[in-house]
């Protein structure tokens, strides 16, 4: 929601800070980025036992409440773009850490069921951002989006400090030989982290390359991963780009106010929601079978992939005055239905398939997804607006996009029929 909310309000911020239309978009762009980078180095962190996953949540989520306090006051739109790389930085351990802490406390037979659950909210935020944030912009004014970040997040700080507990294994165990040797005095009571410290030295060189090199290189020259990136990337750049779409076709087609625009959000959300109901369906069929190829955890996907062209295209030519408005949000209900399925087939695959190094998998895809989404986003308006014809202002701009998701459907086909042995080439794949 952090991403989105403040969007229904970019052109009342154009008119307060006398900015463009693409300086008021950045703020957006920025914390996308900021959110990309962010996993880069607080993945890693929360896995070294002194630190653990708590202290990474409360410590950076306390930063963006602050944060959000001179967002809210700034006078220059530039000020909001710093402010807001920071904000996308600190928010990202929720994106980045949340699965991990997931792991944790679930199951592995269960696991895919608690995920779904965690990307279902990784979805439906961004997707309520615009509904509460257009409410505050018509009701108050923009700049009150994000004190109700402030105040909202600040809840959430204050419940995470009260309820939360370390999950970590080693962190848990790390904390419980400290304590012990308060209470016994016995200074030969270590854990296994500070054992394997004591033996092996990490050098700074060694660090480097594990927490930036390392995600970087599987995310761009292990082919299977590259190609599952790129598809990941290519949808989150449309549900991004909707920020800009949306209004072009509610406000823009259907004269909608800005809590109008903002309800269709939820053909989105409801999109998602039977989207992780097929999910777990085909997950329990996959699952009910004795000691199943990994790539038959593709099957989700590549079912997702044949509902990505199809809700994009009737996104695109639905959106006009000779129809109901609710005819193009069908077409995102029908792309969100297809695009959970490919999400979650596609990060249990890498997950089950690159388990040794899930860590760096996870943050090159988070890298790579969030700076595609990011700069898109400035180019949207311009796309749709150059392309634009008489009664179908999307139309031939949301063609080109569903074009491209057909030529994307032949990826996890691809990967399903050859990734055993391009997995048996691989120096990082299981």
């Amino acid at each position: 929601m952090g991403s989105s909310v403040y969007t229904p309000g970019v052109a009342a911020m154009m008119e307060d800070l006398n900015t463009t239309q693409v300086k008021a978009i950045l703020p957006l762009t920025c914390f996308i980025l900021g959110y990309g980078v962010g996993p880069m180095f607080l993945s890693p962190l929360s896995e070294h036992p002194p630190f653990g996953r708590t202290y990474i949540y409360v410590i950076t989520l306390f930063i963006f409440v602050i944060v959000q306090i001179p967002t809210a006051l700034a006078d220059t739109i530039e000020k909001i773009i710093g402010l807001r790389v920071i904000a996308g930085f600190m928010a990202s351990p929720a994106l980045s850490t949340g699965g991990a802490t997931i792991g944790d406390m679930v199951h592995p037979n269960n696991l895919y069921k608690g995920l779904v659950v965690w990307a279902l909210f990784g979805v439906s935020g961004p997707a309520f951002g615009p509904l509460i944030g257009g409410v505050i912009t018509q009701l108050v004014n923009w700049r009150w989006t994000f004190w109700f970040l402030c105040i909202s997040t600040g809840i959430v700080l204050v419940l995470l400090i009260a309820f939360l507990p370390e999950t970590n294994h080693n962190t848990i165990l790390h904390r419980r030989a400290v304590r012990l040797r308060k209470l016994t005095g016995n200074d030969k009571i270590r854990s296994k982290y500070e054992i394997e410290k004591e033996t092996h030295t990490l050098k700074l060189s060694d660090l480097a390359k594990e927490t930036l090199w390392r995600p970087i290189f599987i995310a761009f020259f292990e082919p299977m991963v590259l190609l599952l990136n790129i598809y990941t990337a290519f949808i989150y750049i449309i549900l991004n780009s909707w920020f800009e779409a949306f209004p072009i076709v509610f406000e823009g087609i259907y004269n909608f106010n800005l809590i109008e625009n903002g309800i269709v959000y939820i053909s989105v959300i409801l999109g998602a929601i039977i989207g992780a109901g097929i999910y777990l369906y085909w997950m329990g069929q996959i699952s009910r079978e004795p000691n199943p190829a990994i790539e038959k955890f593709l099957k989700p996907a590549m079912f997702g992939s044949l509902f990505l062209p199809i809700g994009l295209f009737i996104f695109a030519w639905a959106a006009s005055l000779k129809t109901h408005w609710i005819a193009p949000c069908v077409g995102s209900f029908i792309f969100c239905v297809g695009s959970i399925n490919i999400f979650q087939a596609i990060f249990n695959y890498l997950g089950r398939g690159f388990y040794r190094y899930i860590a760096s998998v996870f943050a090159g895809n988070c890298l790579m997804r969030s700076w595609s989404a990011a700069v898109f986003p400035l180019f949207v308006s311009p796309m749709y607006h150059n392309t634009a014809i008489k009664d179908f202002p999307v139309g031939p701009g949301g063609s080109i996009l569903a074009s491209v998701s057909v030529l994307m459907i032949a990826i996890p086909f691809v990967i399903y029929r050859f990734g055993v042995p391009l997995r048996g080439r691989s120096k990082y794949a299981n």
